[in-house]
């Protein structure tokens, strides 16, 4: 004979289960799930010994498609502005270096972009495999050994963009920027189209620096006569902002052994985790942590233009050093309600349990 419940037990049934979720969750629903992540030890070749993801300086031989390793991510393609023999920009994957801050096996992926009297630049776009949604953040980890400056006229620049439609659609142009002493007072830069977003660091030297490849942009100045500071440049809905990533500055021919401690310089050569999220359709967040820390040491917000951001690219342009990333992910934090009902839901169990045993 089949038993009837009574509503009591119903309740009591259904609030065991969800406590039970609740309790299966509580250690990791308040913490970011994984949509998609890749890092640069996935392309690694058999045996440790193989580069597949290859080097893309010489586009007319080499394919500008590279393999798709990782998961939740669309495919690679990498493109390079004003390319020359020899090749003065490209990419590639390094491998067997521990020593890099953000290796992942021994493995990370440069760029280069330094060479020639034109502004080289090179992108690596990766596609999402939808667009990115509200509450979903995507990271990417970020080192240099300088920014720096190579092309003469050129805007030094280092970071990433997220991108709508279906990848980066460059227009090189002049832009104003603030000069260390005897310096120019505009660059060339590349504008991107299709960007929603861009990150980007660059180096601006002290007061009275002969070198006058060494720029700032948007109107920020360095006022040390013996050190270098690091920009960070935000574009977003149509404006441009900048700030110093470290008031500290960096002495006059520092190198990557003696940066001081907080230092832009110190930051990027130790290398940062860059994480943007998607507020709302139209607005965002970004922090910067470096790596090893689960303190940033700066965050941002702001407006979004109009779009559906469907990709990142990571960019190296005119810089004096290689350009180093790794470790894309694109992570989601649960809504508030959703959290706070399996918290009511463990605790409806736990009353059950309490007054059973009263």
């Amino acid at each position: 004979m089949v038993g009837i419940t009574s509503h009591r037990s119903w309740a009591a049934l259904l609030g065991m289960a969800a406590g039970i979720t609740a309790f299966g969750m509580v250690g990791s629903a308040v913490h970011a799930s994984a949509i998609a992540s890749d890092n640069a030890s996935n392309y690694q070749g058999s045996g440790g010994t193989t580069n597949v993801w290859a080097n893309s300086s010489n586009p007319n031989s080499l394919s500008p498609t590279e393999p798709n390793g990782g998961t939740g991510f669309g495919a690679w393609s990498i493109s390079n502005q004003q390319s020359a023999t020899p090749p003065y920009n490209g990419s590639g994957l390094s491998t067997f270096d521990t020593t890099n801050p953000i290796n992942t096996n021994g493995n990370y992926w440069y760029m280069y972009a330094n060479g020639g009297s034109a502004t080289a630049r090179t992108d690596a776009y990766r596609a999402f495999t939808g667009s990115l949604a509200v509450g979903q953040s995507f990271g990417v980890a970020l080192e240099t050994q300088g920014v720096g400056a190579s092309a003469a006229n050129g805007l030094p620049s280092f970071g990433f963009a997220l991108d709508s439609n279906s990848g980066p659609s460059l227009t090189a142009g002049s832009v104003s920027v603030t000069s260390a002493g005897t310096g120019p007072t505009s660059a060339t830069n590349y504008a991107d189209a299709n960007a929603l977003f861009s990150l980007s660091f660059n180096e601006l030297g002290p007061t009275g620096n002969t070198n006058s490849n060494l720029t700032g942009y948007n109107g920020l100045s360095n006022t040390s006569s013996s050190g270098y500071v690091v920009e960070v440049n935000i574009t977003a809905g149509g404006v441009t902002t900048s700030s110093l990533l470290s008031t500290v500055t960096s002495p006059a021919g520092a190198n990557s052994s003696n940066y001081p401690a907080g230092s832009g310089e110190s930051y990027l050569n130790g290398g940062l985790t860059a994480n943007f999220t998607l507020e709302s359709s139209n607005s965002y967040t970004l922090s910067l942590t470096p790596i090893g820390s689960t303190t940033a040491i700066q965050t941002y917000s702001g407006a979004l233009g109009s779009g559906s951001i469907t990709g990142a690219d990571i960019f190296d342009q005119s810089t004096y050093q290689n350009g180093n990333f790794n470790s894309l992910a694109i992570t989601a934090v649960p809504e508030p309600a959703t959290i706070g009902l399996f918290v009511a839901a463990g605790a409806g169990l736990l009353l059950i349990r309490r007054r059973r045993s009263a």
